[in-house]
């Protein structure tokens, strides 16, 4: 099965903005299961770290401070144009529950590790200064600080870059075995990053996009297919933004409007809103309006409400053509984020095709092991005879040259079948199955001379292709939900 190849055996680390929407909305939580049901069903192993929970739960923390200053202050309409997912997400919750209150709500985020594990996510208890472990990484730090400059306007802060460099890390170990490893994310920065972090090898990061993207033609029924068509729109549109143009404010935004800019609160809608529109699109260029920014912010605002009707109008006419440009460019964003998605599916099909020939050829290895192994150990007595002919030995140390030429015939088996079950095995039966291969090479070249050890790996020869079968067979994803 072609899913078989590309997919199965990978291992995907969990971006916390993916984690997230697992403890959102009902709509999110829905997205995210269907995701986690997807990756079983392809035999994808999801797998998230405390560094990612720690970050979970911080981020959380600092939304929910920011919605306790904001809500009682900030007028509906202002309040509308949030992007943050936190706002909205606490606003269902307490139309459900009017008495929730911000700690209940939080709740949720401090069970993340419990909630992951009940969907057989893999729990990784190391932080982020556990996974670096003492080394210096600096420089991968400012990689990824200038990558996001680069690519939306403004930096992260140090234990953000931190918490990516230690997955790029984590990915890059996983890689020393298994080649199909990456951090699953929505942040659209890392790919600039990974191009400059690892420059000749796989970008460690995977767009989530991408994945669903990839993995929908692979899946057997249409009802999964069609969800999962419904995610990935949802993800895009989550990703894109707004193709409306409208100016969009995160909470930390609108917290500062409400402490600084109290007095402009009061004035109507109908002049609050293009106000505030002038100012972030001329003044900051779309980018997150910050504390450093109070002075020239406030100028602007003034400026723009004190305006005769005539500015105004000039001054919003130019938003328009600002906005259709803007709704131009996030269209244009859209299409990037489909293409990286085909150019990801591409290195999957790259990695599907390597992964069948790499296991063909490991297989026809065995198989020709097993045929040298065998003439060995069954014709050793008529090798060795020819071996010594060969070197001008005759009747020289003839029981030597057949311990030899037994010990050579298990020395081929053991390595040629072990690389073949390496492509075919993962995890729990690896090293059970390395120590029976090389039980049945001692047993079948009798070179301890006793008889019971060769009835031993005659019965392990025998038993052991069944047993494999029968729990490859048990331990598949869908025998699994």
């Amino acid at each position: 099965m072609l899913a078989d190849d590309a997919f199965r055996g990978a291992v995907f680390y969990l971006d916390t903005n993916v984690v997230l929407d697992g403890v959102m909305s009902d709509d999110s939580v829905r997205r995210f299961s269907e995701i986690v049901a997807a990756s079983s069903t392809l035999g994808i192993e999801l797998r998230v770290t405390r560094a990612t929970i720690d970050e979970a739960i911080h981020v959380a923390a600092r939304h929910m401070e920011d919605i306790e200053k904001v809500i009682a202050k900030v007028p509906e309409e202002l309040l509308e144009r949030t992007k943050d997912q936190f706002f909205w997400a606490y606003r269902d919750a307490k139309a459900k529950d009017s008495e929730m209150t911000p700690d209940e709500f939080m709740t949720r985020f401090q069970e993340l590790p419990e909630f992951l594990q009940e969907l057989n996510i893999t729990f990784e208890n190391r932080d982020a200064n556990e996974i670096v472990d003492g080394r210096d990484v600096s420089r991968e730090c400012q990689i990824v600080n200038n990558a996001a400059e680069i690519t939306r306007g403004w930096g992260k802060s140090d234990h953000v870059s931190l918490h990516d460099v230690c997955h790029f890390m984590l990915v890059q170990e996983e890689r020393q075995g298994n080649p199909k490893a990456w951090f699953l994310t929505k942040d659209r920065t890392l790919s600039n990053a990974a191009a400059k972090l690892a420059p000749d090898e796989l970008p460690f990061c995977f767009p989530l996009t991408a994945l669903l993207h990839s993995v929908s033609p692979f899946l057997e029924t249409s009802p999964i297919r069609n969800t999962l068509v419904d995610v990935f729109s949802a993800v895009l549109d989550g990703e894109v933004g707004d193709l409306t143009g409208r100016s969009l404010f995160d909470m930390t935004e609108l917290r500062l409007i409400s402490e600084l800019h109290a007095d402009v609160l009061s004035v109507p809608t109908e002049q609050l809103l293009p106000a505030f529109d002038y100012v972030k699109s001329n003044l900051l260029s779309g980018r997150p309006y910050r504390r450093d920014d109070n002075m020239e912010v406030a100028l602007e605002l003034r400026k723009f409400l004190t305006s005769s009707a005539h500015e105004k109008q000039e001054a919003l006419l130019a938003e328009v053509e600002r906005h259709k440009r803007l709704a131009a460019t996030e269209r244009g964003k859209r299409t990037d984020t489909e293409q990286e998605a085909d150019r990801m599916r591409e290195e999957i099909d790259r990695l599907n095709t390597e992964a069948r020939r790499h296991r063909f050829l490991s297989m026809g290895l065995a198989l020709l092991g097993f045929i040298v192994a065998s003439m060995c150990w069954k014709f050793d007595p008529e090798l060795s005879l020819l071996a010594m002919s060969f070197l001008g030995v005759d009747g020289v140390g003839t029981v030597s040259f057949s311990i030899a030429v037994r010990l050579f015939g298990a020395a081929v088996f053991v390595g040629s079948v072990i690389p073949a079950l390496s492509f075919m095995l993962k995890g729990k039966y690896c090293r059970t199955s390395y120590t029976i291969v090389v039980a049945i090479a001692i047993g079948a070249s009798d070179v301890v001379g006793l008889e019971i050890v060769k009835a031993v790996s005659a019965h392990l020869a025998v038993a052991t292709p069944i047993a494999l079968i029968i729990a490859l067979a048990l331990d598949t994803p869908r025998n699994k939900q």
